[in-house]
């Protein structure tokens, strides 16, 4: 009996391989924008998480219901203020406003009352430059903007444009600021992951030139740190010095090895999670607590959808609760995304797994210590036969 119940123990306390079920959606292909080729580059979630904001190729812009994506009647289709092709957006903390950049310079406003696009006056320092990302920072009073050749800007109503002091030559791919304090975090294609300083102070964080980083992203407002994502479906722990930002370093990078593809982009997902775009077209869903990656779907999933969705790029993603929402491409395609019968069931599999682990494990190891108890065993035995007797 006591190899019995040391052999239940054993298996109780064993992890089990139904305990953490991937995680999967299906998809369902909603409606493509228009029949033509629209070239958009990318998406932004308003902090409301209400609306989506599309840019892309020759100037073109467009509003989507979060909410209802699949719905075309509730699109906004924006007025154009410039021929040149918008890169990237950042929509101001309140949510009443957007910046949007883009090639030659361009930067433009999206006003949420009167829904128009509107330049934004001082740009003449920016001449040239193809900007490729803007973020504001959490108070709002300050955004950042990065370029193709890797300058950087800060941008206020009162100063306008005005040049960072550092060194990188190659391209700003993302800019993530934290949540609660005035500190982002600058990625780029060959020079590293840099801090920025509340007072503009850049600052490359040394390790870090050795990958080729694709996005950042600093999710979680109550955490001093942040992820970085590059090339080599590599991730890392971007650990933050709130008191001296410039001494912030970044852990060992970890390989999501069983994936396919590379990681090309990330968008926000819901709580402090990152919604990872792999190319081929796939998503994953990255948990910065954990270090733990799910596959939410994968190209093979794209292609079985549809072929010419399987073909697409990522443009943005979005959650409007875990593994719910849409993801657009730049064809225009919207798709939409649902947990599995198979996730689902797997969750509740785990759930009573772990009622059943909860109550067998005490019961185990009481009857551990009853077996391995002579005097129990007599206590138990004279009160037995006392009832018996009665």
């Amino acid at each position: 009996m006591r190899r019995i119940a040391l052999a239940l123990v054993l298996i109780m306390v064993l992890p089990s391989v139904l305990a953490v079920p991937e995680a999967i959606t299906e998809l369902t292909m909603e409606r493509k924008l228009t029949d033509s080729d629209l070239g958009l580059d990318g998406g932004e979630l308003s902090p409301d998480a209400q609306q989506v904001l599309i840019f892309g190729a020759e100037g073109y812009s467009r509003l989507i219901d979060a909410n209802s994506a699949g719905d075309e009647k509730t699109d906004i289709e924006l007025e154009k203020e410039t021929s040149s092709d918008l890169k990237d957006a950042s929509w101001h903390p309140r949510g009443l406003t957007a910046l949007m950049v883009g090639d030659s310079g361009t930067v433009l406003r999206y006003v949420g009352e009167t829904k128009a696009i509107e330049p934004v006056s001082g740009t003449t320092a920016l001449e040239g430059k193809d900007l490729t990302t803007v973020m504001w920072r959490q108070a709002g009073d300050q955004a950042y903007v990065g370029a193709d050749d890797g300058t950087l800007w800060s941008y206020s109503e009162s100063n306008g444009f005005v040049k960072l002091d550092q060194d990188a030559s190659s391209r700003i791919t993302d800019i993530a600021c934290h949540k609660s304090q005035n500190i982002c975090v600058v990625a780029s294609l060959n020079n590293g992951l840099a801090v920025v300083e509340k007072n503009d102070d850049v600052t490359w964080i040394g390790p870090s030139k050795a990958h080729t980083w694709v996005g950042v992203a600093c999710e979680d407002g109550s955490a001093n740190y942040c992820s970085g994502f590059a090339s080599g479906r590599k991730t890392v722990e971007i650990v933050l010095n709130m008191n001296e930002p410039a001494a912030s370093t970044i852990g060992e990078p970890i390989i999501l090895g069983q994936l396919e593809g590379d990681l090309i982009g990330d968008s926000s997902g819901v709580g402090s999670e990152s919604l990872l775009a792999l190319g081929p077209l796939g998503l994953v869903r990255w948990d910065q607590y954990t270090g733990d990656a799910f596959l939410m779907f994968s190209n093979n999933d794209s292609i079985a959808l549809d072929v010419l969705f399987g073909g697409d790029s990522f443009i943005v993603a979005w959650e409007n609760s875990r593994n719910d929402g849409f993801i657009i491409t730049d064809e225009g395609r919207i798709v939409s995304f649902i947990p599995s019968e198979e996730a689902v069931e797997s969750g509740m599999l785990e759930l009573i797994i772990s009622i059943v682990v909860g109550i067998s494990v005490p019961g185990v190891f009481l009857g551990m210590i009853y077996w391995n108890s002579p005097w129990l065993q007599r206590k138990y035995k004279a009160i037995f036969s006392k009832k018996r007797k009665s």
